[in-house]
């Protein structure tokens, strides 16, 4: 007998009565239709075809439904917060995943996943529902998600359903989904370097009026750190008889942790004013802590008045911000300080797989993606080499030159 299908029968056999019959995990159902007459066997082919056609959309589930059978997988719920002795999803992946990592699938879940499909079972998720959801979420009003967000959710659910195979279901049902795109048509948000100019008028209001987080700010532009390595500094961090930063810390979410990737742990060069603006950072740090008698000077470069460690959100509101509004500049986020350090290095030619490795990314085509339009646009090769074949001569006088042109185009 077939494992799954619909087909017309007469049934028993020599009856004169018509069915269908219908075969799912080894089961049968018969449906009667009536005598076995022309008319009759045209209305069950009919009833066979919208069968078949169900089956066709919904798999299982229409059979299922049919069959009354109950789904034996746990929900979306059980499955991630543990059933009878299953301690659940999200407790296994608290302990593999990155902090960061796992406060964003935390967030996802209880805010996009578990309102709309906490209930339902696992081997009952569909490939066109989800797809249909992602795409509400992209067109709902007044805050539509972008495809970022949109590609998280599908990314996180994926996961899920992912770790659920073999045992619950048997492959993952949105495999291969289609995540809607941003409409090419909008005006994205780009991002906004400051210019050498703006940083200068910048750094003097921060070093005016938020004295405290002066070195903070020169920090942010000339090393190109995150804000949250910026945070995490810590003495140790900086060795100042090789004029480099040890990037090793990362505050993320007001917790420590480490670099974003592999990559971010690097070595970032110090210029000579900043690095003598972190030695006089670190020695009034040590100076205060001595002034109000604090039990032990703190490990990190850049604190707040009560020696802890900086938080974002106050230094946002309270420095960033108002010494944005004193500059009378265009409205930046603590993030373009580190756009600033990118694209100031590049329009002044450095090699772009230096400023990828300081950055920390993975490869110099990421920031080559990023920065394509701050690279100098102007080109120095000899277009009339293209006049003549190169001779030996010619290319034992290029050597510098042409390596450099083949490691640009590589990069």
């Amino acid at each position: 007998m077939r494992k799954m299908g619909v087909s017309v029968v007469e049934h028993p056999k020599g009856s004169g009565e018509l069915y269908l019959l219908v075969c799912h995990q080894y089961k049968k159902k018969y449906i009667h239709v009536g005598k076995n007459t022309k008319p009759n066997r045209v209305i069950a082919n009919q009833k066979k075809e919208l069968i078949n056609q169900k089956i066709k959309e919904q798999g299982h589930k229409a059979l299922n439904r049919l069959f009354e059978i109950k789904s034996q997988a746990p929900t979306l719920k059980q499955y991630l917060n543990g059933f009878d002795d299953n301690p659940g999803w999200l407790a296994k992946n608290k302990k593999r995943l990155k902090y960061s990592t796992y406060k964003g699938y935390e967030n996802l879940i209880n805010q996009r996943l578990l309102p709309r499909y906490g209930d339902k079972p696992l081997d009952q998720f569909d490939k066109e529902e989800f797809e249909n959801y992602l795409f509400e979420l992209s067109e709902f009003k007044p805050k539509s998600l972008k495809y970022h967000t949109l590609a998280n959710i599908k990314n996180c659910l994926s996961g899920i359903l992912e770790s659920a195979v073999p045992k619950y279901i048997k492959s993952n049902p949105i495999h291969g989904l289609i995540i809607p795109k941003d409409n090419p048509d909008e005006n994205k948000d780009e991002m906004s370097p400051f210019t050498w100019e703006d940083r200068s008028t910048f750094e003097s209001k921060v070093k005016e009026h938020r004295p405290r987080y002066y070195a903070l700010v020169v920090m942010g532009f000339r090393s190109g750190l995150r804000i949250g390595e910026i945070i995490g500094l810590r003495v140790s961090d900086i060795d100042f008889v090789h004029n480099y930063i040890s990037v090793r810390n990362n505050i993320t979410r007001g917790r420590g942790t480490t670099p974003k990737s592999e990559a971010g742990r690097r070595k970032v060069r110090l210029t000579n004013e900043l690095k003598t603006i972190l030695q006089k950072q670190i020695t009034a740090v040590k100076e205060e802590a001595l002034s109000k008698g604090w039990k032990k000077v703190p490990e990190c470069v850049f604190i707040g008045e009560t020696g802890n460690r900086i938080n974002y959100g106050n230094f946002l509101d309270r420095v960033w911000n108002y010494c944005m509004e004193k500059s009378k500049l265009s409205r930046r986020t603590p993030h373009d300080m580190r756009h600033t350090y990118a694209t100031l290095r590049l329009s002044l030619g450095h090699p772009i797989h230096e400023v990828s490795k300081e950055l920390g990314h993975s490869s110099p085509n990421i920031t080559y993606k990023i920065y394509y339009h701050w690279i100098p646009q102007m080109s120095t090769s000899n277009i009339d080499d293209l006049d003549r074949k190169p001779t030996r001569e010619l290319l034992e006088n290029k050597p510098e030159n042409m390596v450099e042109n083949v490691s640009s185009s590589n990069s």
